[in-house]
């Protein structure tokens, strides 16, 4: 049982860092006056609350 909630936490924790990849390339691929809404979307799924402006 162990084995199994083990592994089920490393392919969650997995998950979770590609995700914020992700988000943060995408983040970083965006302009922020041309899309700004779009610009604080990504920022917001990476976890954070208020944009870096």
């Amino acid at each position: 049982m162990r084995v199994v909630q083990a592994a089920i936490a490393c392919m969650d924790l997995v998950m979770l860092e590609k995700r914020y990849r992700h988000f943060l390339e995408l983040w970083q691929q965006t302009d922020p006056e041309a899309e700004p809404e779009r610009y604080q979307y990504y920022y917001q799924k990476n976890g954070f609350k208020t944009p870096p402006f």
